[in-house]
């Protein structure tokens, strides 16, 4: 197959030794383009002339910035003129990397947008109040752009950018009327096209990658890094995300800011990190932003700005926030430090002092309890004298009951996720007889968590976030907090738990053992719909979760498709009343059935070890599929696959469970993102042609038998 032609598109004016020298750095790459595409934002320049005995391993094109145009204007017009199916934009005054071209090529293959890392090409002088998290300010990316913020955040910028043409078709940059003045220079009250252009790709659910490899050297003049430049350039920001975007859901953040500007300053400068200049210049910039930013929504007072008095009172309302929450971050550690002080809770258990009793707190969902189940079977590896107890809720029970290494289940009443003294007591009296040795919370759920530390003196490990605990103190108040890490698999995540006791972690997989009993109703249940011994697809579509719901109809065309093309019976495994749902899909008779309200967890994972392929959303019914081995196709929704998804072959095992992911839209969108759209626009966005062509795999992968396990 042929590569893709790639032109190189550059905006300039009175910059030509700056130009030569990009053209030059691109010419001696190891990948040339076919073409580049310089746009005259100053026709009058001498550009044109200095340009005229051009010999180069690519063609060379000037065209002219349109009349009255700006940025945006310019780069869209020397992006339709471009004959490459892949574009590379750069800026005049920067200098490619020998491989810059070549990296950003190999990213396209895998995505719609790429955006390349940009470093500075001199060394700078950089003032000594200067922080890191400035360079935006100066043409440079900050530290952020190189971690997990990178590309959502700490966004690319047209001097090291690649897009498929196709996709700037559909996604120009946006347009909202700027032009170049005498000197070349646009109105940057108009700037940040870039941003807009790339948020613009997420919300379509593009992919929108970064190759921090693919590098550009930016010439950065020295007076750039002056607090006055950098102020102004903050300044114009504002105006410009306002201009462009309109986030009304922004401007409470910026209110947040202004409000609470001096409890920020005095915060930073009582950090260590930073000298009272860095800390003054930061806060003097962020603010001046801010205000810009806040002062374009007034100018625009109408349907989508507001009124001075609103400001006023977005700011007062802020401000009174502001003063409560340092009020609560001031006093949580204070009172943290006194609760250990009072309570002094025993030493953590080890190999050397290993627990007598263990209390494993995971109330109350499907899904987590099964992905709890490796990390309960190690902590009983790593100390068998050890009396486990799980405290779960009654959906989770089931799971945890008879389940290796859980010695004993503590059930908590459903529903018990108020404050008042009585569910307090409720836990607490289960932790009592418990009598734990140690406690790990895995997943709290907004239970009520005091009960937990006024119960016993047993030591608590949690994660430093994302327990489920409804209030921070809770957190605050355990003996041991873990950091979770980003990315991982949550079930290899859960092991980390069992660190502070010396338990290393071993990576394994959810396994879920099905009861002779719990198999022989889903047998009889199967043999009253006919399907003993036949291979069938169970899908489930029931989910309480608005946000992952994907709409009845494309379940019915994917059933559909199931019965009369792949000629497999689909049987819908939905834990509760959804009847109506299910008879609305008018399917076949006599190869669609119903078992709503019929299972219990054990049994749909006994229906699931006889089906074909399990067909559902992320939800705990599919953690079921995979922990009883059965091949399964997860739609996802917002939630990272990385982290819920289903986990590859693992060191040491000869098999792993098939399965197949579909996703419809980026997992990492940011609220700014998403604004406007559906709860469950992920799911919306999964079409049923995408599931049919992951269940085709997943099948032809698996091979045509019957699964019996």
């Amino acid at each position: 197959m042929a590569e893709p032609s790639v032109s190189v598109v550059l905006l300039t004016a009175r910059r030509i030794p700056f130009l030569l020298d990009c053209l030059q750095s691109i010419a001696e790459g190891s990948l040339a383009p076919a073409e580049a595409v310089v746009v005259l934002t100053d026709p009058a320049d001498g550009t044109r002339e200095a340009l005229a005995g051009w010999q180069g391993p690519f063609a060379l094109r000037l065209i002219e910035a349109p009349a009255g145009s700006g940025y945006a204007e310019a780069r869209n017009a020397g992006a339709a003129a471009a004959q490459g199916e892949l574009i590379a934009s750069i800026d005049d005054d920067c200098l490619a990397d020998r491989h810059w071209l070549r990296r950003l090529v190999e990213a396209l293959r895998e995505a719609d947008a790429v955006g390349g890392g940009l470093l500075p090409a001199e060394e700078l002088p950089s003032p000594p109040d200067l922080t890191p998290d400035q360079a935006w300010l100066a043409g440079l990316y900050p530290p952020d752009f190189w971690g997990p913020l990178g590309g959502r955040v700490a966004l690319p910028t047209t001097a090291n950018l690649a897009f498929r043409k196709a996709v700037w078709e559909r996604h120009p940059f946006q347009e909202i009327g700027a032009r170049f003045g005498q000197s070349g220079g646009a109105d940057y009250d108009a700037g940040r096209e870039d941003a807009q252009f790339w948020r613009a790709l997420r919300r379509a659910g593009l992919r929108a990658e970064l190759a921090p490899r693919a590098l550009v050297w930016h010439r950065i003049p020295k007076d750039r890094l002056r607090f006055s430049v950098m102020a102004d350039r903050a300044e114009r920001d504002g105006r410009a995300h306002w201009r462009r975007e309109h986030p009304r859901e922004d401007l409470a953040a910026a209110a947040s800011d202004l409000a609470q500007a001096p409890l920020r300053l005095a915060r930073d400068l009582f950090d260590p990190a930073l000298t009272s200049g860095q800390a003054l210049r930061r806060h003097k910039i962020w603010t001046r932003r801010q205000a810009a930013f806040l002062g374009a929504a007034v100018d625009d007072f109408g349907p989508d700005g507001i009124s001075p008095p609103k400001r006023l009172a977005l700011l007062l309302r802020e401000g009174r926030n502001g003063l409560l929450g340092h009020a609560k971050a001031a006093l949580r550690p204070a009172a943290a430090r006194a609760f250990h002080a009072l309570r002094q809770p025993r030493p953590v258990p080890s190999p050397a002092d290993p627990p007598r009793r263990a209390l494993v707190v995971c109330y109350n969902w499907l899904g987590d309890a099964v992905l709890t189940l490796p990390m309960i079977g190690q902590l009983k590896k790593a100390f068998p004298a050890c009396e486990v107890s799980v405290l779960c809720g009654p959906t989770a029970a089931e799971i945890y009951r008879g389940a290796p290494g859980a010695d004993q289940v503590v059930e908590l009443p459903r529903g018990l996720t108020g404050r008042r003294p009585r569910h307090i007591r409720a836990v607490a009296e289960a932790v009592a007889r418990a009598r734990p040795d140690v406690i790990v919370v895995t997943y709290f759920h907004q239970a009520p968590p005091l009960g937990l530390y006024t119960a016993t003196d047993a030591p608590v490990i949690c994660w430093n976030r994302e327990n489920g605990f409804a209030q921070q103190y809770a957190t605050d108040f355990a003996a041991v907090r873990v950091h979770k890490l980003e990315g991982k698999a949550e079930a290899a995540s859960l092991l980390n738990l069992l660190a502070p006791m010396g338990v290393a972690p071993v990576p394994q997989r959810p396994r879920l053992a099905i009861p002779r009993d719990a198999q022989a109703r889903a047998d009889a249940l199967l043999e009253r719909c006919g399907l003993a011994g036949r291979p069938f697809a169970a899908i489930h579509a029931d989910d309480p979760a608005r946000f992952k719901s994907w709409p009845t109809e494309r379940w019915a065309a994917l059933a559909r498709w199931l019965i009369e093309e792949k000629d497999l019976p689909v049987v819908f495994t939905d834990m509760r009343e959804q009847r109506g749902e299910f008879e609305a899909m008018n399917l076949p008779p006599d190869g669609a059935f119903g078992l709503h309200g019929l299972l219990k967890p054990l049994e749909l994972g006994a229906i699931h070890r006889r089906a074909r392929v399990c067909l559902g959303t992320d939800s705990g019914p599919q953690h079921i599929a995979q922990a009883v081995g059965a091949p399964t196709v997860i739609l996802f929704g917002p939630s990272d696959d990385r982290v819920w998804g289903p986990q590859p072959r693992l060191p040491g095992e000869d098999h792993a469970p098939p399965f197949r992911v579909v996703r419809g839209a980026p997992w990492d969108w940011l609220p700014e993102e998403t604004r406007g759209f559906a709860i469950n626009e992920h799911m919306l966005r999964i079409t049923v042609e995408q599931v049919k062509a992951a269940v085709e795999e997943l099948l032809s992968a698996s091979g045509g038998e019957v699964v019996n396990r």
